[in-house]
């Protein structure tokens, strides 16, 4: 370093110029660098819907440490590039990119480094930022704060709007964060369309800047055509398909290449579209490399196949390179199909005849089993599996065959070659000619015993030299009951560092092999702080016993039945095999009104806690009878068929088909049997869906009790249009209860609270334990009574609903019922609100599944003599969907501990529980490096570095900082 730092600059150098004619005097004149900045107007910007060019050549001052902040908090005017840009047309949406950013001089320690990808950075360091305010050009402090930024570790940058308004002005700064200067380009455009769109598979991307003319070039001077891409949305890449319109006089001439962070793809290369191409004619070309569809494939070098697992968000870039003389054409459009990674999430999959699926996942760290479930499929399906690459005809971890109408593919660590941590990617082949629309879910299974952690570091103080370097070794042995050969499955990286001017120091990790990451770069300013100081802590939870049900066979289990260890104390539970929704299980359980109980056995950690996977069935529980009407009279849940007589016709209704009564001599009878009498339950629901020819005509809905066979003494009947009260009247709800004293209770809705040939929903509760009589119309609750006041016993609370139901008629009675109905269900208990108001939002996609399952689900827990701990689940599922959720419930005492769960509604269905070790653990001191290079607040800012901070043990890591390093087994 440079002892003496006058101009404020920390390792200083000198720059010398010289004439070569010493005659000549006052030959140099130096000027101080002014601030730069461009006017660009919509002027130059063809065609209407898109303006802007891209601006190339441009570049910026390197980023040189700086004594102390008074010197420039953000840096020089010479490290600032500035653009101002108008909104001239009114367009909405707006991006600025900057692109092609080349580092042009070498990283910082890099002629040290043995692997060209390790010595050298593809892109130097830029951060763009974009204002409205005009103080950014003068590197205003608020306005930088206030300014959307783009600060990625590289410097291909994007701000994109989708707000902009007609005269708005953009002032835009390109800064330089790298100890070289950057050359880049720059493109402002704005634009009617919206650059990106999402999809249900991922997002669309449409280029920004077309049509672009593709200008001559030559072997020596080769000229091209750039065409730009945005998406904002980030995600994981599982697949791109690539859609051109592209005209050329000679298709030989070019080169026509896609890149995305640093990824590219050689679309043509100097091929032809045809045998004799027509000069004129603009060819639409759709590429996809992974074989799932009929597309042409890219030429190469490059694959699009070499985009899956990278990261979507972020600019894409379409560049071709004309290089022979006498030809020219055009880029008439680009559009990207970006499908985004399943990851663990299940996928509806349709699968071409002779088609592939290719898709990754990456496997942490205590990982004993990937599974592979794939079901649906009426014909064999190969499915093939392999490390850090796309499996291939011959190169494959393993493969298998799943037959119809299911199975799995596992790769465990007792395999050949082993499951590792990393990114794992599988193939998933239909070689029949047919179609076959299967789900895919991916899982793991954890190893039960925690990780082997160890640390290594320096054991005594190293002093630093000045202005040299300096090595401190750490010797990494083999782990105690170890093999010879230790895999590395993660790594973290702590330094605590004493230090009168940290900003001096550069330091890098080197492996045993060579390979170097910097951790830590010098930036300059008057810090004696040193690195470090502070705590670092995490708490690591492992696994002690775990129970997910795989092994147990599906079906209903009662009191005293055993599951997995856990035993059925009262009520019944099922079993389900569920290869749709699960996170790490095939099976999930139905609590309904089960009790569970087993003893757990706490033993090797600090403290413990019990977690258990939770969330709703799909449907509604405590369900007795489903009679959809779909072209019969068949109830699809209990087996209580029902009988339809008359004059019936079945037509389209609120789900699939509904079944309408002419009024004349229709009517549905289901059969007395025992599983219909609630009398000494918690209550009931009746609810479906109504299309009543004339609502403000006086006929039966509903009866159902001992003697329907005359209408006499009914336990429920419901009535359209019945009028028994002063509340009722035409298009009213009527309902009349029975007690056991053979006492009738009347409820109604207001008049008009139906309405002719439309469809309605309609649903009728009652709770037991306090005697209230309820009546929902659409969703909403229209009338309640509470009828404990009345001759109702609480033991006994109407006469037993032994006989016949009957829709549309009461045995007896003139009136019937004409108009549709669908979708009728009764359960043995009362639906809640919310219940109600989901199957009602559901509407035509019916009651089953998830659409009218995203009310509130409670379980309890009770551990040894504790009070029982009440969990919630789906607090947000109304407004983001059903989901799992992972409930932890701290278990106080250690050795055998009783538990027993059970839920207080009949929705709940759980998929894993397990009792967890709970180990704090705390480092002092260390400071933790992180991947995001701009999480440090100024003066330092850290560098390219291949770690990250978590509040947990380190996990594995895939970074640029080892691809140099072999890939195999290290010796200690």
């Amino acid at each position: 370093a440079v002892p003496e730092n006058t101009n404020g600059v920390v390792q200083d150098f000198a720059l010398v110029i010289s004439c070569g004619d010493g005659a000549v005097t006052n030959a140099l004149k130096i000027s101080l660098p002014s601030k730069r900045s461009e006017v660009i107007t919509n002027i130059m910007y063809l065609p209407p819907e898109s303006n802007g060019v891209p601006i190339l050549n441009q570049r910026v001052g390197a980023n040189f440490p700086l004594t102390n902040k008074a010197d420039g908090a953000f840096g020089q005017i010479s490290q600032w590039r500035f653009y101002v840009m108008t909104n001239t047309f009114g367009y909405t949406n707006v991006a600025f990119i900057t692109f092609m950013p080349p580092e042009i001089g070498l990283r910082r320690m890099a002629v040290r480094e043995r692997d060209l990808e390790n010595a050298a950075r593809p892109e130097g360091d830029i951060d763009l930022y974009v204002s409205t305010d005009p103080r950014l050009l003068e590197l205003h402090p608020g306005a930088i704060a206030a300014a959307d930024k783009s600060t990625e570790r590289g410097g291909t940058e994007y701000v994109v709007y989708s707000n902009s308004t007609a005269g708005t002005v953009y002032y835009v700064g390109v800064k330089c964060e790298d100890q070289q200067a950057v050359e880049f380009g720059f493109l402002g455009v704005f634009s009617e369309i919206p650059f990106s769109t999402a999809t249900d598979r991922g997002t669309q991307i449409r280029a920004i800047n077309v049509p672009v003319p593709i200008p001559d070039g030559s072997p020596d001077t080769p000229q091209a055509a750039l065409v730009f891409g945005v998406n904002p949305f980030p995600m994981s890449i599982r697949r791109v398909v690539v859609n051109e319109a592209i005209q050329h006089e000679s298709f030989g001439d070019i080169l026509c290449n896609l890149s995305h962070r640093g990824v590219y793809a050689a679309l043509h290369n100097h091929t032809l579209p045809e045998l004799t191409p027509d000069p004129g004619m603009v060819y639409m070309f759709t590429f996809e490399d992974n074989l799932e569809m009929e597309a042409r494939r890219s030429d190469g070098p490059g694959s699009l196949r070499d985009f899956v697992g990278t990261e979507a968000a972020g600019v894409w870039q379409l560049t071709v390179v004309d290089c022979s003389f006498g030809h020219t054409g055009r880029i008439e459009n680009l559009i990207i199909d970006v499908e985004r990674s399943a990851g663990t999430n299940a996928v509806n999959v349709t699968l071409l005849g002779g088609r592939s699926y290719l898709d990754f996942v990456d496997v942490p760290p205590n990982v004993t089993n990937m599974i592979i479930a794939v079901s649906g499929n009426t014909q064999p399906l190969m499915v093939s599996v392999r490390r850090a690459r796309p499996p291939t005809a011959s190169e494959y971890d393993k493969r298998g065959t799943v037959n119809p109408p299911g199975g799995e593919l596992t790769l465990s660590i007792y395999d050949r070659p082993s499951l590792q941590p990393d990114r794992y990617y599988y193939e998933i082949f239909n070689p029949s000619s047919e179609p076959q629309n299967i789900r895919i879910l991916v899982s793991f299974e954890f190893e039960l015993a925690p990780p082997n952690y160890r640390q290594f570091g320096v054991v005594t103080n190293v002093p630093l030299k000045d202005n040299a370097v300096t090595y401190a070794k750490m010797v990494v042995t083999n782990m105690t009951g170890e093999a010879k050969c230790t895999t590395v499955n993660g790594l973290d990286v702590g330094l605590l560092i004493s230090h009168p001017r940290v900003a001096d120091l550069v330091i890098t990790l080197i492996s045993p092999s060579g390979t170097r990451a910097v951790l830590f770069e010098n930036r300059g300013w008057l810090d004696n702080n040193g690195l470090g100081t502070f705590g670092y802590a995490y708490t690591n939870r492992s696994p002690i016993s775990l129970t997910d049900f795989r092994s147990v066979p599906p079906g209903y289990y009662g009191p005293g039945s055993s599951l997995a260890g856990w035993k059925v104390t009262s009520g019944t539970v099922q079993l389900h095999d569920m290869f749709n929704d699960v996170p790490l299980t095939n099976k999930v359980l139905w609590l309904e009104d089960g009790v569970l109980s087993s003893t757990l056995i706490a033993t090797g950690a600090p403290s413990y806690e019990l977690e258990i996977v939770a969330s709703h069935i799909p449907g509604i529980g405590g369900m007795v009878a489903w009679w959809p009407f779909d072209n019969s009279g068949v109830d699809i849940y209990g087996g209580h068929d029902s009988v339809p007589l008359g004059n019936i016709a079945y037509l389209p209704g609120m789900v699939g088909s509904a079944i309408y009564c002419d009024g004349v001599g229709t009517s549905i009878e289901v059969p007395p049997c025992p599983e219909l009498e609630f009398t000494n339950g918690p209550g009931f629901t009746i609810e479906g869906w109504i299309y009543p020819s004339n609502a403000l005509s006086t006929v039966p809905l509903i009866v159902w009790g001992t003697n329907a066979v005359d209408g006499s003494g009914s336990g429920l009947q419901v009535w359209l249009s019945g009028g028994f009260t002063t509340n009722g009247g035409p298009g009213c709800i009527s309902v009349v209860l029975t007690d056991s004293n053979g006492t009738n209770h009347y409820i109604e809705t207001v008049s008009n609270a139906v309405v002719s040939t439309n469809w309605q929903h309609i649903a009728i509760t009652y709770q037991a334990i306090s005697h209230t009589l309820s009546i929902y119309t659409n969703g909403v609750l229209a009338n309640q009574v509470s009828l404990v006041t009345n001759s109702l016993g609480t033991n006994l609370p109407v006469v037993s609903v032994s006989g016949g139901l009957f829709f549309g008629i009461i045995p007896g009675f003139d009136q019937r019922y004409a108009g549709g109905l669908d979708e009728f269900a009764l359960y043995k208990r009362p639906l809640s609100d919310c219940e109600i108001e989901t199957i009602y939002a559901a509407g035509s996609v019916g009651k089953f599944g998830y659409s009218a399952s995203t009310c509130p689900v409670t379980l309890a827990v009770a551990i040894g003599g504790e009070e029982p701990v009440y969990l919630t689940n789906g607090l947000a599922w109304r407004s983001v969907g059903v989901s799992w959720e992972t409930n932890i419930v701290p278990v106080a005492s250690s050795g055998s501990v009783p538990v027993t769960i059970w839920a207080l509604d009949p929705n709940v269905s759980i998929s894993r529980i397990a009792l967890v070790g709970v180990t704090p653990t705390r480092i002092d001191g260390l400071l933790h490096f992180t991947d995001n290079t701009n999480l440090a607040a100024v003066p330092i800012k850290f560098a390219d570095t291949p770690f990250t901070t978590e509040v947990y043990p380190p996990r594995l890591i895939v970074t640029n900082g080892f691809v140099g390093a072999e890939p195999r087994l290290y010796h200690g």
